[in-house]
């Protein structure tokens, strides 16, 4: 049977027998693929030591590699509730382990009461499901993306990506403020189409931790 449909446009350029993706995917946006051939398939180190050097040549990082399907990415995404808070915790909670390294023991204790009795009940809360489990939570104020944190097991695979392209196509989101100390999350902003626009040297807590605020371009 039919597990899924994926539609979207695409353009095709072979370079020096190298071929160049370029596809829109709706519901999920723009991306870029490069495919290398190989005339022998035992010679796969060179294959791959070419799509590195391309790589390299476009400015692309292992921050901006997508390792998932297109439908994979395409998992629904549906308002969360208050049920949901005591697992969204515990995302938030395994996905600052792995990202704030800045944060201490002590930090995280006095966020995590916080996030469940205040924080979520404040912002317009989204989250992405797979199997009964969420991978990715998403909490929107009117024009800023207030959390968006992902468990690390599923780091890579498109769940920030989506919750993203959706904050900002369905929802007319254009600002959000970032971890300075968090450089993969500014990052992934920034190839995200967010720019800098002004920098506190302290977090909303007054704690020296300095927050980027970002704006889409």
């Amino acid at each position: 049977g039919i597990k899924g449909v994926v539609r979207k446009e695409r353009k095709l350029y072979l370079i020096d027998g190298t071929r160049f993706h370029f596809d829109r995917v709706d519901g999920l946006g723009d991306f870029f693929e490069i495919e290398i051939v190989l005339q022998d398939e035992s010679k796969i180190d060179v294959g791959i030591a070419e799509a590195r050097r391309w790589m390299e040549t476009l400015g692309i990082t292992e921050e901006m590699m997508i390792r998932s399907t297109y439908e994979d990415m395409l998992t629904k995404i549906e308002l969360a509730r208050s049920a949901d808070f005591p697992e969204i915790v515990d995302v938030w909670e395994q996905s600052v382990r792995a990202t704030h390294d800045f944060l201490s023991e002590a930090d995280i204790q006095y966020l995590k009461p916080l996030i469940l009795n205040e924080y979520l009940k404040a912002v317009d809360l989204y989250c992405i499901r797979e199997d009964g489990n969420i991978l990715g939570f998403l909490g929107l104020s009117p024009d800023k993306i207030e959390m968006l944190f992902i468990r690390p097991d599923v780091r890579g695979k498109g769940v920030g990506k989506q919750l993203i392209l959706f904050a900002i196509r369905e929802k007319g989101i254009n600002k959000v403020d970032v971890n300075e100390q968090n450089p993969q999350a500014v990052g992934f902003y920034k190839h995200m189409g967010f720019e800098v626009v002004s920098r506190s040297p302290l977090d909303p807590h007054g704690k020296p931790f300095p927050i980027l605020s970002m704006e889409l371009k």
